[in-house]
């Protein structure tokens, strides 16, 4: 059976072997993580922790995007699991809070 290969702005819910159960926005692409069996996400939360950095997600349980909570991900090594994929404004809003975050505002400055 082919591995599932998630794709930017995919929201998936990944556990390991310690059956430990997060949820996460896609940043890479398909074409990354096919090269690299790997993807890079943020965070998600279901309680806001009122950074000015976090991207609302959902009103209704007060879920949040949280763009400083980055990870690399081996797919090999976690059960995936897609639950929903967010709008482009919702996407780009968490990579403008993620660019300044890891200093790099500075390449968009006109």
């Amino acid at each position: 059976m082919a591995m599932f290969l998630p794709n930017r702005r995919d929201v998936l819910l990944i556990s390991n072997f310690k059956k430990s159960v997060d949820k996460l926005l896609v940043l890479t692409d398909k074409p990354y993580t096919k090269k690299t069996g790997l993807i890079i996400a943020c965070g998600i939360v279901d309680n806001s922790r009122g950074s000015i950095a976090d991207v609302p997600l959902d009103s209704i349980n007060n879920a949040v995007v949280v763009p400083g909570m980055v990870f690399t991900i081996p797919l090999k090594q976690y059960t995936i699991k897609k639950i929903g994929v967010v709008d482009e404004v919702i996407f780009e809003d968490v990579l403008f809070r993620l660019v300044p975050l890891i200093g790099g505002e500075k390449y968009f400055i006109d």
